[in-house]
Protein backbone atom coordinates (compact mmCIF):
# COMPACT_ATOMS: atom_id res chain seq x y z
CA UNK A 1 0.00 0.00 0.00
CA UNK A 2 1.20 3.04 -0.92
CA UNK A 3 2.04 6.00 1.06
CA UNK A 4 -0.81 8.48 -0.09
CA UNK A 5 -3.58 5.17 0.02
CA UNK A 6 -2.52 5.05 3.49
CA UNK A 7 -3.15 9.32 4.40
CA UNK A 8 -6.05 8.99 2.19
CA UNK A 9 -7.35 6.31 4.81
CA UNK A 10 -6.25 7.78 8.01
CA UNK A 11 -8.12 11.11 6.68
CA UNK A 12 -11.13 8.56 5.87
CA UNK A 13 -11.86 7.52 9.41
CA UNK A 14 -11.06 10.89 11.07
CA UNK A 15 -14.05 12.47 8.68
CA UNK A 16 -16.51 9.56 10.01
CA UNK A 17 -14.80 9.99 13.60
CA UNK A 18 -15.98 13.40 13.67
CA UNK A 19 -19.38 12.61 11.65
CA UNK A 20 -19.99 10.40 13.87
CA UNK A 21 -19.06 12.86 17.35
CA UNK A 22 -21.49 15.00 15.75
CA UNK A 23 -24.28 13.21 15.26
CA UNK A 24 -23.77 12.18 18.79
CA UNK A 25 -23.60 15.86 19.69
CA UNK A 26 -26.99 16.61 17.42
CA UNK A 27 -28.72 13.92 18.94
CA UNK A 28 -27.93 14.95 22.43
CA UNK A 29 -28.92 18.53 21.60
CA UNK A 30 -32.10 17.39 20.47
CA UNK A 31 -32.46 15.45 24.00
CA UNK A 32 -31.44 18.53 25.89
CA UNK A 33 -33.84 20.64 24.17
CA UNK A 34 -36.54 18.34 24.46
CA UNK A 35 -36.29 18.47 28.40
CA UNK A 36 -35.66 21.65 28.25
CA UNK A 37 -38.96 22.26 26.44
CA UNK A 38 -41.03 19.78 28.23
CA UNK A 39 -44.20 19.81 30.28
CA UNK A 40 -43.86 20.27 34.02
CA UNK A 41 -46.24 21.24 37.28
CA UNK A 42 -49.08 19.68 36.33
CA UNK A 43 -52.04 19.53 39.11
CA UNK A 44 -55.49 19.17 39.38
CA UNK A 45 -57.58 21.50 41.85
CA UNK A 46 -60.47 18.80 42.83
CA UNK A 47 -63.03 19.29 46.02
CA UNK A 48 -62.74 16.68 48.45
CA UNK A 49 -66.65 17.23 49.30
CA UNK A 50 -69.75 19.17 47.75
CA UNK A 51 -72.86 18.99 48.44
CA UNK A 52 -75.87 16.91 46.27
CA UNK A 53 -77.16 19.17 43.50
CA UNK A 54 -74.09 21.82 42.88
CA UNK A 55 -72.38 22.50 40.10
CA UNK A 56 -68.74 21.94 40.68
CA UNK A 57 -65.13 22.94 38.79
CA UNK A 58 -62.52 20.63 37.82
CA UNK A 59 -59.16 22.44 37.30
CA UNK A 60 -55.97 21.23 35.44
CA UNK A 61 -53.37 23.09 35.82
CA UNK A 62 -50.12 22.72 34.16
CA UNK A 63 -46.51 23.97 32.43
CA UNK A 64 -46.28 23.45 28.65
CA UNK A 65 -42.61 25.09 28.97
CA UNK A 66 -43.11 26.55 25.44
CA UNK A 67 -44.37 23.89 23.82
CA UNK A 68 -47.82 23.54 22.58
CA UNK A 69 -50.65 21.75 23.94
CA UNK A 70 -51.86 18.14 22.04
CA UNK A 71 -54.59 17.72 24.48
CA UNK A 72 -56.35 17.74 27.27
CA UNK A 73 -58.31 14.80 28.99
CA UNK A 74 -60.37 14.15 31.55
CA UNK A 75 -61.82 10.27 32.98
CA UNK A 76 -63.66 9.28 35.62
CA UNK A 77 -61.85 6.10 37.00
CA UNK A 78 -61.07 4.76 33.87
CA UNK A 79 -63.29 6.05 31.85
CA UNK A 80 -62.78 8.98 29.35
CA UNK A 81 -65.63 12.12 29.29
CA UNK A 82 -64.25 15.02 28.35
CA UNK A 83 -61.44 15.83 25.78
CA UNK A 84 -60.01 19.11 24.50
CA UNK A 85 -57.84 18.99 21.01
CA UNK A 86 -57.10 22.46 19.60
CA UNK A 87 -55.84 21.47 16.82
CA UNK A 88 -59.41 19.27 15.97
CA UNK A 89 -62.64 20.97 14.50
CA UNK A 90 -65.11 20.87 17.15
CA UNK A 91 -62.11 21.25 19.55
CA UNK A 92 -64.28 20.04 22.51
CA UNK A 93 -66.00 16.58 22.64
CA UNK A 94 -68.17 14.82 25.48
CA UNK A 95 -68.24 10.80 26.08
CA UNK A 96 -71.51 9.92 27.96
CA UNK A 97 -70.94 8.66 31.81
CA UNK A 98 -73.58 8.10 33.58
CA UNK A 99 -74.58 10.43 36.46
CA UNK A 100 -71.86 13.33 34.65
CA UNK A 101 -73.20 16.25 33.18
CA UNK A 102 -70.80 18.75 31.59
CA UNK A 103 -71.66 22.03 30.93
CA UNK A 104 -69.71 22.84 27.75
CA UNK A 105 -70.02 26.80 27.66
CA UNK A 106 -68.03 26.62 30.97
CA UNK A 107 -65.63 24.27 30.27
CA UNK A 108 -62.56 24.73 28.45
CA UNK A 109 -58.41 23.60 28.08
CA UNK A 110 -58.28 24.84 31.96
CA UNK A 111 -61.23 23.26 33.63
CA UNK A 112 -64.55 21.66 33.16
CA UNK A 113 -67.55 22.76 34.88
CA UNK A 114 -69.71 19.47 36.07
CA UNK A 115 -73.68 20.16 36.51
CA UNK A 116 -76.01 19.39 39.41
CA UNK A 117 -73.52 16.37 41.44
CA UNK A 118 -74.98 13.09 42.81
CA UNK A 119 -73.28 10.85 45.24
CA UNK A 120 -73.33 8.40 42.52
CA UNK A 121 -70.24 10.00 40.44
CA UNK A 122 -68.47 10.22 43.55
CA UNK A 123 -64.52 8.81 42.91
CA UNK A 124 -61.27 9.18 41.11
CA UNK A 125 -61.15 12.14 38.40
CA UNK A 126 -58.10 11.55 36.52
CA UNK A 127 -56.56 15.18 34.08
CA UNK A 128 -54.45 13.98 31.49
CA UNK A 129 -52.16 17.02 29.39
CA UNK A 130 -50.07 16.03 26.56
CA UNK A 131 -47.66 18.07 24.94
CA UNK A 132 -47.41 18.41 20.92
CA UNK A 133 -44.83 16.97 18.67
CA UNK A 134 -41.78 16.43 18.92
CA UNK A 135 -42.06 15.45 22.49
CA UNK A 136 -45.96 13.86 23.33
CA UNK A 137 -44.86 14.24 26.54
CA UNK A 138 -48.03 12.77 28.71
CA UNK A 139 -48.71 13.26 32.27
CA UNK A 140 -52.17 11.94 34.42
CA UNK A 141 -52.54 13.72 37.87
CA UNK A 142 -55.68 12.67 39.89
CA UNK A 143 -57.52 13.50 43.04
CA UNK A 144 -60.29 11.99 44.95
CA UNK A 145 -64.40 14.20 45.07
CA UNK A 146 -67.24 12.61 47.11
CA UNK A 147 -70.34 14.41 46.92
CA UNK A 148 -72.60 14.29 50.06
CA UNK A 149 -75.69 14.53 51.79
CA UNK A 150 -75.32 16.64 54.41
CA UNK A 151 -77.85 16.32 57.85
CA UNK A 152 -80.86 19.06 57.39
CA UNK A 153 -81.06 19.45 61.30
CA UNK A 154 -78.51 20.08 64.37
CA UNK A 155 -77.14 17.18 66.36
CA UNK A 156 -79.30 15.57 69.40
CA UNK A 157 -78.36 15.24 73.01
CA UNK A 158 -80.71 12.75 74.70
CA UNK A 159 -80.75 10.86 77.98
CA UNK A 160 -79.04 13.63 79.77
CA UNK A 161 -80.35 15.09 83.29
CA UNK A 162 -80.75 18.72 83.85
CA UNK A 163 -78.86 17.98 87.57
CA UNK A 164 -76.39 15.63 89.00
CA UNK A 165 -74.48 15.62 92.49
CA UNK A 166 -70.89 15.49 92.04
CA UNK A 167 -69.65 11.25 92.03
CA UNK A 168 -72.89 10.83 89.72
CA UNK A 169 -72.16 9.07 86.72
CA UNK A 170 -73.20 10.80 83.20
CA UNK A 171 -74.51 8.36 80.82
CA UNK A 172 -75.93 10.56 77.33
CA UNK A 173 -75.61 10.34 73.59
CA UNK A 174 -75.62 12.38 71.08
CA UNK A 175 -77.26 11.83 67.54
CA UNK A 176 -76.52 13.03 64.08
CA UNK A 177 -79.32 11.85 61.57
CA UNK A 178 -79.48 10.77 57.71
CA UNK A 179 -76.26 11.87 56.26
CA UNK A 180 -74.39 10.60 53.51
CA UNK A 181 -71.43 9.45 54.82
CA UNK A 182 -72.31 9.37 58.41
CA UNK A 183 -71.49 12.74 60.36
CA UNK A 184 -68.26 12.65 62.78
CA UNK A 185 -69.05 13.65 65.99
CA UNK A 186 -66.89 14.88 69.12
CA UNK A 187 -68.16 15.68 73.01
CA UNK A 188 -66.86 18.53 74.77
CA UNK A 189 -66.77 19.79 78.46
CA UNK A 190 -66.54 23.14 79.64
CA UNK A 191 -65.58 23.51 75.47
CA UNK A 192 -62.93 21.27 76.13
CA UNK A 193 -62.08 17.91 74.67
CA UNK A 194 -62.76 15.53 78.12
CA UNK A 195 -61.08 12.42 79.32
CA UNK A 196 -63.78 10.28 79.71
CA UNK A 197 -65.37 7.29 78.28
CA UNK A 198 -66.56 7.98 74.83
CA UNK A 199 -68.59 4.68 72.62
CA UNK A 200 -68.97 5.39 69.01
CA UNK A 201 -72.06 3.04 68.38
CA UNK A 202 -72.10 1.35 64.60
CA UNK A 203 -74.18 3.58 61.87
CA UNK A 204 -77.50 2.53 61.16
CA UNK A 205 -78.79 2.90 57.47
CA UNK A 206 -82.15 4.34 56.47
CA UNK A 207 -82.57 2.10 53.23
CA UNK A 208 -85.33 4.05 51.97
CA UNK A 209 -83.32 6.86 51.51
CA UNK A 210 -79.48 5.74 51.55
CA UNK A 211 -79.22 7.95 54.05
CA UNK A 212 -76.79 7.27 57.18
CA UNK A 213 -77.47 8.04 61.45
CA UNK A 214 -74.34 8.08 63.50
CA UNK A 215 -74.21 8.15 67.37
CA UNK A 216 -71.41 8.94 70.06
CA UNK A 217 -71.90 7.82 73.59
CA UNK A 218 -70.40 9.24 77.06
CA UNK A 219 -69.95 8.33 80.56
CA UNK A 220 -68.38 10.69 82.65
CA UNK A 221 -67.92 10.82 86.57
CA UNK A 222 -68.44 13.87 87.81
CA UNK A 223 -65.96 15.81 89.93
CA UNK A 224 -65.89 19.09 91.81
CA UNK A 225 -63.24 20.58 88.94
CA UNK A 226 -66.27 19.84 86.38
CA UNK A 227 -68.48 22.62 87.93
CA UNK A 228 -67.68 26.35 87.75
CA UNK A 229 -69.79 28.20 89.89
CA UNK A 230 -72.30 25.03 90.08
CA UNK A 231 -73.15 24.65 86.53
CA UNK A 232 -71.34 22.09 83.64
CA UNK A 233 -71.37 22.75 80.11
CA UNK A 234 -71.48 19.84 77.38
CA UNK A 235 -71.13 20.10 74.09
CA UNK A 236 -71.66 17.97 70.79
CA UNK A 237 -70.11 18.99 68.16
CA UNK A 238 -71.07 17.14 64.18
CA UNK A 239 -69.35 17.51 61.42
CA UNK A 240 -68.90 16.69 57.50
CA UNK A 241 -66.21 17.72 55.75
CA UNK A 242 -65.86 21.45 55.75
CA UNK A 243 -69.35 21.61 54.32
CA UNK A 244 -70.98 20.60 57.91
CA UNK A 245 -70.70 21.87 61.13
CA UNK A 246 -73.21 22.26 64.16
CA UNK A 247 -72.97 21.94 67.60
CA UNK A 248 -75.40 21.94 70.62
CA UNK A 249 -74.99 22.08 73.89
CA UNK A 250 -76.60 21.14 77.20
CA UNK A 251 -76.11 23.18 80.79
CA UNK A 252 -76.00 20.89 83.79
CA UNK A 253 -77.14 22.64 87.29
CA UNK A 254 -74.97 20.84 90.36
CA UNK A 255 -77.86 19.11 92.44
CA UNK A 256 -76.90 20.19 96.20
CA UNK A 257 -78.29 18.41 99.21
CA UNK A 258 -80.63 20.91 101.00
CA UNK A 259 -78.94 21.32 104.60
CA UNK A 260 -80.78 23.57 107.40
CA UNK A 261 -79.20 26.36 108.54
CA UNK A 262 -77.69 26.51 112.10
CA UNK A 263 -78.19 30.10 112.43
CA UNK A 264 -81.70 29.45 111.99
CA UNK A 265 -82.41 26.56 114.33
CA UNK A 266 -80.42 28.66 116.95
CA UNK A 267 -82.10 31.77 116.69
CA UNK A 268 -85.04 30.59 118.59
CA UNK A 269 -83.16 29.06 121.28
CA UNK A 270 -80.61 32.30 121.86
CA UNK A 271 -83.79 34.51 121.98
CA UNK A 272 -83.95 37.12 124.85
CA UNK A 273 -86.05 36.23 127.52
CA UNK A 274 -87.99 39.04 127.26
CA UNK A 275 -88.73 38.32 123.64
CA UNK A 276 -89.66 34.62 124.74
CA UNK A 277 -91.92 35.81 127.38
CA UNK A 278 -93.70 38.32 124.51
CA UNK A 279 -93.85 35.18 122.41
CA UNK A 280 -95.75 32.70 125.49
CA UNK A 281 -97.80 36.19 126.60
CA UNK A 282 -98.73 36.64 122.56
CA UNK A 283 -99.39 32.78 122.24
CA UNK A 284 -101.38 32.36 125.47
CA UNK A 285 -103.76 35.07 124.47
CA UNK A 286 -104.24 33.92 121.41
CA UNK A 287 -105.33 30.19 123.12
CA UNK A 288 -107.29 32.14 125.59
CA UNK A 289 -109.26 34.06 122.98
CA UNK A 290 -109.91 30.70 121.20
CA UNK A 291 -111.01 29.32 124.02
CA UNK A 292 -114.01 31.90 125.03
CA UNK A 293 -114.82 31.79 121.66
CA UNK A 294 -115.52 27.88 121.75
CA UNK A 295 -117.29 28.73 125.29
CA UNK A 296 -119.22 31.52 123.79
CA UNK A 297 -120.13 28.53 120.87
CA UNK A 298 -120.87 25.91 123.48
CA UNK A 299 -123.19 28.18 125.36
CA UNK A 300 -124.96 29.32 122.47
CA UNK A 301 -125.92 25.63 121.42
CA UNK A 302 -127.42 25.04 125.04
CA UNK A 303 -129.44 28.05 124.98
CA UNK A 304 -130.70 26.82 121.16
CA UNK A 305 -131.31 23.26 122.60
CA UNK A 306 -133.29 23.99 125.67
CA UNK A 307 -135.57 26.68 123.36
CA UNK A 308 -136.49 23.58 121.13
CA UNK A 309 -137.17 21.25 124.24
CA UNK A 310 -139.36 23.80 125.86
CA UNK A 311 -141.45 24.15 122.25
CA UNK A 312 -141.68 20.44 122.23
CA UNK A 313 -143.34 20.37 125.63
CA UNK A 314 -145.88 22.94 125.06
CA UNK A 315 -147.23 21.21 121.75
CA UNK A 316 -147.32 18.16 123.39
CA UNK A 317 -149.22 19.76 126.64
CA UNK A 318 -151.92 21.02 124.01
CA UNK A 319 -152.38 18.09 122.52
CA UNK A 320 -153.32 16.34 125.51
CA UNK A 321 -155.13 19.12 126.75
CA UNK A 322 -157.34 18.72 123.93
CA UNK A 323 -157.39 15.47 124.12
CA UNK A 324 -158.76 15.20 127.58
CA UNK A 325 -161.53 17.50 126.31
CA UNK A 326 -162.62 15.71 123.66
CA UNK A 327 -163.14 12.46 126.01
CA UNK A 328 -165.14 14.68 128.57
CA UNK A 329 -167.86 15.76 126.04
CA UNK A 330 -168.25 12.34 124.83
Amino acid sequence: MSQSNHITMKFTKLVEWMLIQSGLQFFTFMILADFALTLKDVRVLVPAAVRRGENVNLICQYDLEGDTLYSMKWYKGKREFFRFTPKENPSLQIFPVQGIYVETSKSNRSYITLKSVEPSISGKYVCEISADAPSFHTELVSSEMEVVDVPQNKPVITEIKPHYRIGELIRGNCTSQYSRPAANLTWLVNNNPIAATIRQYPSVKDETRNLFSNTIGLFLRLTPQHFANGRLKISCIARLYTLYNERVDKIIDEDRPTVFSASASQSFIDMPSSHYSSYHDSHDSVNNHNDAQIQADSSSIGTSFMVNICRTFILLSCAFIVMIHDIMLK
